[in-house]
């Protein structure tokens, strides 16, 4: 995994992934115009 600084973090969304395993997320954060993570809002 690299290491990237973080520049934007969305939560409490309604995301969709286009990943059939996981369609749908609520948080994603992105850094230098690419998503680095992609998940939920829960803790």
């Amino acid at each position: 995994m690299q290491n990237h600084k973080t520049q934007l973090i969305l939560h409490n969304g309604q995301f969709t992934t286009l990943d059939r395993q996981n369609p749908q997320a609520t948080a994603v954060a992105i850094a230098e115009g690419c998503f680095i993570a992609v998940g939920s809002d829960d803790c």
